[in-house]
């Protein structure tokens, strides 16, 4: 046999096989369980179409048309990834090789998808990822919150440095103007006029006015005095203090009166009425409801432990 009754033999081979494999497949969609089922995906119903090639696949598993249907719903309409995996992956086993096998792989690969998503999101992956880069944003923004903050207060130590080595300088100055130590860098004359007029040596009127550095420790020296001068009393500060004395000893008086008069009032025992409360009879004898401790205190063993009172029973009251 020649090449060419070969490939002509082969043609007619696989053009009879897919014609059998339509035909199978045709017969494959005459059933009467097939037909409802198709009915059903035309009008809309789709879980009934899926209960319908369900059975179709139950009872006639080498049905390879109904098992790619049911696949199909699985996947787009009911959103049921692991069974439109496993129906696809039964289609392929039944025909590998058929128009739709592409199809299949395809919408094999989208389920395969799928379920990696659900797993992940199910054993919390994904949002643990997500979760984990919040987290790292967060620590971000406070790191760079810190910073600034570290930022601001180094220039502010700095400042307050340069404040205290100014300050020091003025000290050190203000010392070398009333001291006779070597390391005085103020002129001598300065020195002399701040001297004379602390021993008081010479006239005012013929000692001139000092200036500069001399003018500033004076004026320092005049606050000195200023703020440990005595204090001068008032000719009625003894007699303003005895009255004071006497208003605060009145007033104590006072309520100490109010008190025990309180106390006198209150009786030894209490009879509960209807509607009583510790917080109400507390307040009504000690005009506190924070009082109501003292009641529980001294009725222990008549009080129950949630605190509630009974209509009729006798309390103690503490004085």
């Amino acid at each position: 046999m020649n090449k060419t009754a070969l490939l002509v033999v082969l043609a007619a081979s696989l053009v009879g096989c897919d014609r059998a494999e339509r035909l199978e497949q045709s017969g494959q969609r005459d059933g009467a369980a097939y037909r409802a089922a198709m009915a059903d995906y035309r009008a809309g119903r789709l879980p009934q179409a899926v209960e319908g090639f369900r059975k179709v696949c139950r009872e006639e598993p080498a049905n390879a048309s109904a098992r790619f249907q049911l696949a199909c719903l699985l996947l787009d309409s009911a959103r049921d990834y692991a069974g439109a995996y496993c129906a696809f992956r039964e289609y392929l086993l039944q025909q590998p090789g058929s128009d739709k096998a592409r199809i299949a792989r395809d919408r094999l690969a989208a389920c395969e998808k799928e379920l990696a998503r659900e797993l992940a999101v199910r054993h919390g992956l994904a949002e643990g990822k997500d979760a984990q880069e919040a987290e790292l944003k967060a620590l971000a923004d406070k790191i760079a919150a810190a910073e600034k903050e570290c930022e601001a207060r180094g220039k502010g130590l700095a400042e307050a440095e340069k404040r205290i080595a100014a300050l020091a300088a003025q000290v050190k100055h203000l010392k070398s103007l009333v001291s006779d130590s070597p390391d005085a860098d103020a002129p001598s004359r300065d020195v002399r006029d701040v001297k004379a007029l602390l021993a008081g040596g010479e006239d005012d009127e013929a000692s001139a006015p000092p200036s500069g550095d001399a003018l500033a420790a004076l004026t320092a020296r005049d606050l000195d005095l200023e703020a440990t001068a005595p204090i001068v009393q008032p000719k009625d500060a003894k007699e303003r203090r005895a009255a004071e004395k006497k208003a605060a000893e009145d007033e104590a008086a006072a309520k100490a009166a109010e008190l025990k008069a309180m106390r006198d009032r209150i009786p030894d025992e209490y009879v509960v009425e209807e509607g009583d409360t510790l917080y109400k009879i507390a307040t009504k004898f000690y005009g506190k409801s924070s009082a109501w401790k003292l009641i529980r205190d001294a009725n222990r063993a008549e009080i129950s432990t949630d605190g509630r009172v009974k209509t009729g029973q006798k309390l103690k009251l503490p004085k």
